[in-house]
């Protein structure tokens, strides 16, 4: 805060043209928390056990140093160190730079369907989990959509190289397939395009030839799926798949669709075995029945249908029933004019069940994101009993359309309630601790700090919401460290999952990328307690604006101190200039987005809490 011992020393540190570079992109105060030294006792601890930082990073809060393995490992258990990471390695964060909450735009068609809003709206987009995409090919780099997306690993089983975009000797639209079918999982473009599970990592794989149709292509499926599993997927999802083939091929017979008998089949059924979950498309052939291609018919695939906006079947879906009488497809998604963004960087609509494959595959990255230790036929069986069956005899539909929201909360009534990532926001009455939580009613989640044995109990919100409130006295230190429980019917989880714990900072309030949350729920990250009294005439003129708008006058308030414009939907506070002059301050406004808004502003006096809205 100015004037304290701490922000006057450290600015002095700083070269004159700093200060004024500061000062004219609008900085008030210089300094930003970020800018303060970090914590000497914890640097003190170090020294004790013969750890020297080479150097610090404070816009980042780390340190760099050099020890050995055996250090590093006993660094990790300290509480104060969130972690370790080798300089040898590559571990940046989720790189999306937006993370207010999504605006679905077109593509809103997809998540009402299968009812993402109450996961994505506690923060569960897939992180952490890795997806599989077995494609023709993949060009993420020229889309805007995928500029954030995690491209953990690339294998190009054709040309036996890392290349999944076009090379030479491909056709044209080669790559052109798998570009939107990464698009409908992994997109993040607010108003243009939300995937389902656009924090996923992903792990890409090219072996469909574009140049022909032959048998061997399904041997080169085979291939991507053992690589696939050897680099940890924990989802795999193909949009493709085998029935015709070339006049010089040997043909396929709807007899081997048993589930068991051909090489595509037998490798997701193997992949399975082995702890991963296996999605594939049903294929475009119906209405007429047995169409289904390879691999749909496996007997451990979740085998994918199409529908229509409203639940219907799309119909040029494949029908089963498999050669042995099963029932396929398994379940059916939105397959009809599907929204996703094409290599030329175009937003357009895709129908059929390629499109509907992945959008199952992101349902699958969000339900293990939530739990992330539960076998697959449990994910998979949470997805079958959320669908809503119209025809148990349906071969079109197969179970009818899933409700990822209510198969969160079937596995959390069995498991333990799922628990989202947490937020941590400062108020003037303390640190309010929120999380989104999955189970049908009457479910106990409860707060548990490190070094107590108190447990503090989170209370019920809208949606799936659940907060505590700890009073500013309980951060005796900068930091406290904590853990989440949820409890029902006997049965918890813990957030984190291991046996870790999450920081509660002061002045660093935190909320989970594109979290939405609850109404009314607002940070003032500022360093300074609330004054007593709210000054009685303050007021902005105009209070409501439009995208574009230059600035809007603060009237009544006298000489501001500080003023903080802050998101009402995320906590998130925005860079917003002002100036005084004359006794009238102007509000520099023309940088923010659409929605609600608090503009607090800060006086000698008191304090004024001005409600904004920008259309």
């Amino acid at each position: 805060m100015p004037g304290s011992p701490t922000y006057e020393s450290t600015l002095s540190t700083y070269h004159p043209k700093a200060v004024e570079r500061r000062r004219s992109v609008g900085m008030d105060p210089i300094l930003t928390v970020a800018d303060q030294p970090l914590y000497a006792p914890y640097l003190e601890q170090l020294e004790q056990l013969d750890v020297t930082a080479i150097c610090e990073i404070r816009w980042r809060n780390c340190i760099i140093v050099d020890v050995d393995s055996l250090t590093a490992s006993q660094l990790r258990t300290l509480p104060f160190i969130a972690s370790v990471t080798s300089t040898s390695v590559v571990a940046y964060p989720l790189s999306i730079s937006d993370c207010t909450p999504p605006i679905y735009g077109t593509s809103e068609d997809m998540h009402r369907l299968t009812n993402t809003f109450a996961l994505h709206d506690a923060g569960v987009y897939g992180l952490a989990t890795r997806v599989c995409l077995i494609d023709n090919g993949f060009r993420w780099e020229s889309m805007s959509s995928l500029s954030h997306a995690d491209i953990a690993g690339t294998y190009d089983v054709i040309y036996n190289d890392t290349i999944v975009s076009n090379e030479p000797g491909d056709p044209g639209n080669q790559d052109g397939h798998g570009s939107l079918v990464l698009s409908t999982i992994g997109g993040w473009q607010q108003d243009s395009l939300i995937g389902i599970a656009p924090h996923a990592s992903f792990l890409l794989v090219k072996s469909e030839d574009m140049r022909y149709e032959r048998r061997i292509e399904e041997d080169l499926y085979c291939a991507a799926v053992e690589w696939a599993e050897r680099n940890g997927a924990d989802i795999i999802s193909s949009s493709l798949g085998y029935y015709f083939f070339d006049k010089l091929e040997e043909p396929m017979q709807y007899a081997w669709l048993d589930g068991r008998t051909t090489f595509a089949s037998r490798a997701v059924n193997d992949a399975v075995a082995r702890g991963v979950i296996c999605i594939t498309a049903a294929g475009n052939g119906g209405p007429q029945d047995s169409t289904l291609i390879v691999p749909a018919d496996a007997d451990s695939v979740i085998a994918v249908g199409a529908s229509l906006r409203r639940g219907l079947s799309w119909p040029q879906t494949s029908v089963g029933p498999t050669a042995d009488g099963r029932r396929k497809p398994d379940l059916a998604v939105l397959g009809a004019n599907v929204r996703v963004q094409g290599t030329d960087g175009s937003f357009l609509s895709a129908s059929g069940t390629s499109m509907a494959t992945p959008q199952v595959a992101g349902l699958a990255s969000l339900l293990r994101q939530l739990y992330p230790e539960l076998p697959t036929w449990v994910i998979r069986n949470a997805l079958y009993n959320s669908c809503v069956v119209t025809d148990p005899l349906d071969t079109a539909m197969g179970r009818g359309v899933p409700d990822v929201t209510q198969a969160a909360r079937l596995l959390g009534d069995d498991f333990g309630p799922g628990i989202g990532p947490p937020s941590v926001i400062e108020t003037a009455e303390g640190f309010q601790v929120l999380a989104g939580c999955f189970a049908t009613p009457d479910l106990s989640v409860s707060l548990l700090l490190q070094g107590s044995s108190t447990m503090i109990t989170l209370g019920p919100l809208e949606r799936a919401w659940y907060a505590t409130t700890l009073p500013s006295s309980m951060l005796a230190a900068d930091t406290l460290w904590a853990r989440l429980i949820s409890e029902k019917n006997g049965r918890q989880r813990f957030y984190p999952s291991d046996t870790t714990w999450f920081p509660i900072v002061r002045n660093e309030p935190y909320v989970a990328c594109g979290a939405r949350l609850p109404g009314g729920i607002v940070s003032v990250a500022e360093n300074w307690s609330a004054p007593s009294q709210t000054q009685p005439k303050a007021q902005l003129a105009p209070s409501i604006v439009f995208n574009g708008t230059a600035s809007v006058n603060i009237l009544g308030t006298g000489v501001p101190h500080t003023i903080t414009v802050v998101h009402t939907s995320t906590g998130s506070v925005a860079t917003s200039p002002w100036s005084t002059n004359a006794g009238s301050t102007r509000l520099d406004v023309s940088r923010l987005t659409s929605g609600h808004y608090l503009v607090v502003v800060q006086t000698m006096d008191g304090m004024a809490v001005l409600p904004m809205i920008v259309h």
